[in-house]
This record gives C-alpha cells, sequence and structure tokens, in this order.
C-alpha cells in the first residue's frame, strides 16, 4: 500500500477475535464461553472502542467533504 500511494491504517489487536467490534454476542448465550475460548468469536469492548476511533478519524479524513 505505501508503495501504491494508496491511504491505509492498520493496526493488529491481539486480545480480538471475529467480530470484535460487534456489541453483543452473536451467538446462543449458553454457547458463547466455548465459542469465544475455541473461535475467538464475540465483543472486545476495550479494543472495539479504539478501533471505531481510528476508523471515524481515517474516514473523517479521506471521506470528507471537501
Amino acid at each position: 500500500l505505501r508503495r501504491a500511494g494508496v491511504a491505509h491504517d492498520v493496526k493488529l489487536y491481539p486480545n480480538a477475535g471475529h467480530s470484535f467490534l460487534s456489541d453483543a454476542e452473536n451467538v446462543p448465550r449458553a454457547l458463547a464461553p466455548i465459542m469465544r475460548r475455541i473461535t475467538g468469536f464475540g465483543p472486545e469492548p476495550e479494543s472495539a472502542a479504539h478501533a471505531w476511533r481510528r476508523i471515524e478519524a481515517f474516514f473523517g479524513e479521506h471521506l470528507a467533504a471537501e
């Protein structure tokens, strides 16, 4: 991306798995602990809050009307 001149912002969230931006578990409540442990699916509020701030800032900078 850098070589191609494409604006980008990449950040890894080691404590977050798939669907970490969700506000709620996306599996039945009884399965949530198992799915979380096995697949990493589910919310990660601290990482999500940080990611949303970065997403909004990136969009604000690159999609703002001129």
